[in-house]
């Protein structure tokens, strides 16, 4: 979708953002600290894996994004909604796009909603986009 709304002419810039929500934060998950499900090393691991996944998130999405506007790959870590809404302020952000998985509202209500906390936040609009189902007829 993003691609197909670029006007390389209109653009100065492309600021593609991947966050890393920590694992604690993570619903449903229990930290019993050091020493208790993850030592420190794994905990480490966990991270860094996490953290490689998004670069190659941000790389696979650049290469498909195929934009002639200069371009940046961002990785943070955080609340997801909140580095969204911060780094959007910091970078003069003129458009959000960004995916929903439509979960459904119990989902939202249990865990809360990204995109729904960035669309009431955030200091520019934002589009949020719904993957289409293709069905075989």
């Amino acid at each position: 979708m993003a691609r197909d709304l670029l006007n390389p002419a209109a653009l100065s810039r492309v600021t593609i953002l991947a966050v890393v929500a920590p694992i604690n934060t993570m619903p449903f998950y229990t930290y019993a600290g050091y020493g208790g499900l993850l030592s420190q090393d794994a905990w480490d691991d966990v991270t860094a894996e996490a953290e490689k996944t998004a670069k190659d998130a941000l790389q696979r999405t650049m290469e498909e994004l195929g934009t002639t506007a200069p371009a940046e790959s961002v990785v943070r870590r955080g609340s997801p909604a909140d580095e969204i809404v911060q780094c959007a302020g910091e970078h003069g952000v003129g458009l959000i796009v960004m995916g929903s998985r439509g979960w459904g509202e119990m989902h939202a209500v249990l865990l809360g909603s990204v995109s729904e906390r960035v669309l009431h936040t955030a200091p520019c609009p934002v589009l949020i986009v719904r993957a289409t189902v293709t069905r075989a007829t």
